[in-house]
């Protein structure tokens, strides 16, 4: 009866309204759309009568800041009414607006509130974020999901009605995050705007430890972490948070230490402090960060100017004070930042593939914490300014899509020889000649050789669908009927350290529309057994292997940047971990979908370096390698200078011994500089020089070429030169590594580390480039006579 009733409700609805040409449509579209919704949208809390869990709080990323395309925390504060197992499954759509689920390992909660950690990664400035709690089989307690307003901007905190949701539209991967945690002096969002270089820096300030990244991947999305080294604020870091940190900067983190001594010139320690970073028979760096951080400080002194520092600074703001400023003895054996009347003031030290700065004063009290000239201090720490307010002229080729040098390697890793694809412009004149010729045709045929023109009701369909079949036939001779892969892979090695840094790129090719189960294995035996040759395993990087979707920093169709649309599909894939693997990767026919392999893992001794440095930027010393194939394209950089081995292919041989001597200048090999003599002739002889460069190729798609300029890009002068940005693969650049006293060999291996399973087997990729690079210490060695450097590449090196 009720049914009925309601029936004959919505019948006279629709009498209501007025049915004109344009209305059916429209309510066709809106029914349409409430269905959608209606079927898409996650059940919240409030659906779930008989939910033992109720969401509480939920924080994205940084005080809410995260950028797209980068793995990003996410804390989901719930309240458990019944103890039981459960896990976080988190959803956000790729580049392609196709939804993944990546699920947590469950936990064991108990009644209270209870805080569960995961890690997200959209492909959409504008896209959705939904968290699911659910049992421990697979039971679904409680969700909720967050979506950008289409009106917010990104980094700008938005309400979210109803939820308590802290997450900020995503920012573009130009722009850069910082965060402090111990109230460190000098950091605000508003002190770092945009130059016309790069994007805006946002400063965050932690509250406490507990807003720290359980894992190491959650800080993908962070360019530097600035830490008060208090006693108090070191002791509320986890074990967990502090091997993470540690793992951070080890995979090419940079974090600043700051307060590294707290006490008086006497050396004796207010009541209550242990100096972290002080060496002392009482306290002995115990604490988190601090018995990693690889810095002791000698002792603490009193001065009464830091004239060293406002220099730095290079504003024009003195830094005052009265009495003395107690600040720490730092040793002078690492590279020192800043100086004093003392020794060094500020220090930096490699640790692995990142980078520690230790300053030795304190930042959280003034004079330090409210002189207005830190925040350039900090600036110039982080590296931001070698490039300044220059203005960067943009080409044809930028304003048509290509920004990044990013979307220059996915262009590379695109292309598969075989596969004849036609250009956009052969399709056109193919569709031209089609409608050109179809119509006269059958025309002429039935009208003037059949003289019945009623048949054409019977021959056109038929040369139309001639026409398909030969199109049909004709692309899958193009595209083929097989699978295709290419694959390119960089391996970065630390051995002092014992760390190794992978990242691989597979670009699948499918010759059908279907889903694909994928998963990373080993293909050289040699790096996974290289745990078993570490001296000190608890001092080094853990083993981590992720793999995810990969896409282009651009507003392109399969960019990053490109705005959400309406996925009415309900296609899906989920994440393995901790297996590394994806199950059921949809691929449309004849398209590619690239992914991106990360991973870390302990690593033991595979180079002999007894490098010094001899002369101004010089090398002395040898070089060999215990790989088990030669490496090729060799290339060896320090301090702006390359050197290359013997021999026409640039060849280091398992067991050779190679004397770096030959070398020139690095920024006039990457950027093809060549200075030419000009001679005038007139009464009197002149002779002049001209320096020309080569224009950087966006449209090379060497992989060699675009390894080597992502290695290398400040080098050659950076985005000034090729007019491109170095934001989506920033931690590929090694410029921080070659300042502190490193030197970076860079080589083709002829094996791989990584291999891609595909449907349950290894799968041989197509085309495969894999590239190792070393990083090697380098000691101060005697000085010895500079006899010049001898500007010439050896034969055969390009």
């Amino acid at each position: 009866m009720h049914q009925g009733g309601t029936t004959r409700g919505f019948v006279r609805f629709l009498r209501l309204i007025p049915l004109r040409p344009r209305t059916i449509p429209c309510l066709i579209w809106c029914l349409a759309w409430s269905a959608i919704t209606i079927y898409t949208r996650p059940l919240s809390a409030q659906e779930h009568p008989a939910a033992t869990v109720r969401i509480e709080t939920v924080t994205v990323g940084f005080d809410g800041l995260f950028k797209v395309g980068r793995w990003t925390p996410v804390a989901v504060q719930a309240k458990v009414d019944q103890p039981g197992k459960y896990y976080l499954v988190l959803i956000a759509p790729d580049t392609d607006d196709i939804l993944n689920r990546r699920p947590t390992a469950w936990l064991q909660l108990q009644r209270g509130t209870a805080t569960l950690n995961g890690l997200v990664r959209t492909g959409r400035l504008n896209g959705p974020i939904t968290v699911e709690i659910r049992s421990e089989d697979g039971a679904l307690m409680a969700a909720q999901t967050w979506r950008v307003p289409a009106n917010a901007k990104p980094g700008v905190p938005v309400a979210a009605p109803g939820q308590q949701w802290t997450s900020r539209p995503p920012l573009k991967l130009n722009q850069r995050i910082w965060a402090t945690l111990g109230h460190p002096g000098g950091l605000s969002g508003e002190q770092f705007p945009a130059d016309d270089t790069r994007g805006a820096i946002h400063a965050v300030e932690l509250r406490s430890a507990a807003e720290l990244p359980v894992d190491a991947a959650g800080y993908d999305g962070l360019d530097l972490l600035v830490v008060a080294a208090l006693p108090e604020v070191l002791r509320t870091i986890d074990p967990d948070r502090n091997a993470a940190l540690r793992d951070w900067v080890l995979a090419g983190g940079h974090l600043v230490v700051t307060n590294a001594a707290i006490g008086s010139p006497t050396g004796e320690l207010p009541k209550g402090y242990a100096a972290p970073l002080l060496k002392s028979e009482s306290d002995q760096k115990v604490l988190p960060i601090a018995d990693w951080v690889p810095v002791e400080a000698s002792g603490v002194t009193e001065v009464r100017q830091l004239a060293g520092l406002e220099s730095y600074s290079g504003q024009n703001v003195p830094l005052r004070f009265r009495g003395g400023l107690t600040v720490a003895r730092l040793p002078e054996s690492y590279s020192t930042i800043v100086s004093g009347t003392f020794g060094p003031l500020v220090v930096r030290v490699p640790h692995g593939l990142g980078r520690v700065t230790v300053m030795g004063v304190d930042t959280t009290r003034p004079p330090l914490s409210t002189w207005p000239a830190l925040s350039a201090v900090y600036r110039k720490l982080a590296g931001e300014s070698y490039r300044g307010q220059q203005k960067v002229e943009q080409t044809g080729i930028t304003r048509a899509g290509l920004t990044d040098l990013a979307t220059q390697l996915h262009a590379t890793q695109d292309e598969f020889p075989d596969v004849r694809r036609a250009s956009y412009w052969q399709v056109l004149g193919w569709v031209v000649l089609v409608l050109a010729v179809v119509g006269p045709l059958d025309y002429l045929f039935v009208t003037y050789l059949l003289r019945r023109p009623t048949w054409t009701w019977v021959s056109l369909p038929m040369l139309v669908s001639a026409v398909a079949v030969l199109a049909v036939w004709s692309a899958r001779e193009a595209n083929g009927r097989k699978v295709r892969l290419n694959q390119l892979e960089i391996l970065d090695v630390d051995s002092s350290a014992g760390v190794l840094r992978g990242r691989a790129w597979f670009t699948l090719f499918s010759p059908g529309t279907r889903r694909y189960d994928l998963k990373l294995t080993a293909s050289d035996e040699q790096w996974l057994n290289a745990r078993r040759r570490l001296d000190e395993p608890q001092t080094t990087i853990r083993h981590s292997m992720s793999l995810t979707w990969s896409a282009p920093p651009e507003s392109a169709v399969g960019g990053l940047y490109r705005e959400s649309g309406v996925s009415v599909s309900g296609s899906r894939y989920d994440y393995l971990p901790p297996t590394a693997g994806l199950n059921g990767v949809p691929i449309t026919q004849w398209s590619t979908r690239t992914l991106e392999a990360n991973w870390t893992r302990p690593t033991g001794p595979v180079f002999q370096s007894t490098l010094e440095r001899a002369g101004t930027g010089r090398l002395a010393g040898t070089i060999s390698h215990q790989l088990d194939h030669a490496l090729t394209d060799v290339m060896l950089v320090y301090r702006g200078l390359v050197y290359f081995p013997p021999g026409r292919s640039g060849t280091l041989n398992p067991g050779q011994t190679w004397s770096p001597a030959n070398a020139r200048g690095l920024k006039a090999y990457l950027t093809g500089e060549r200075t030419e003599q000009l001679r005038r002739e007139s009464k009197v002889k002149s002779v002049e020089f001209t320096t020309t460069k080569e224009p950087y190729d966006p449209k090379r798609h060497e992989p060699s070429f675009v390894v080597r300029m992502l290695t290398f890009h400040e080098s050659a002068d950076g985005t000034q030169y090729t007019k491109l940005e170095h934001a989506a693969l920033k931690e590929l650049e090694v410029a921080p590594i070659l300042d502190l006293d490193r030197a970076v060999l860079i080589g083709r291996m002829q094996t791989p580390a990584l291999a891609l399973n595909i449907d349950g087997e290894q799968f041989a990729p197509t085309s495969r480039e894999s590239w190792l690079r070393m990083v090697l210490p380098v000691g101060r060695g005697a000085i010895i006579e500079d006899k010049g450097i001898p500007m010439r590449i050896p034969e055969g090196v390009k």
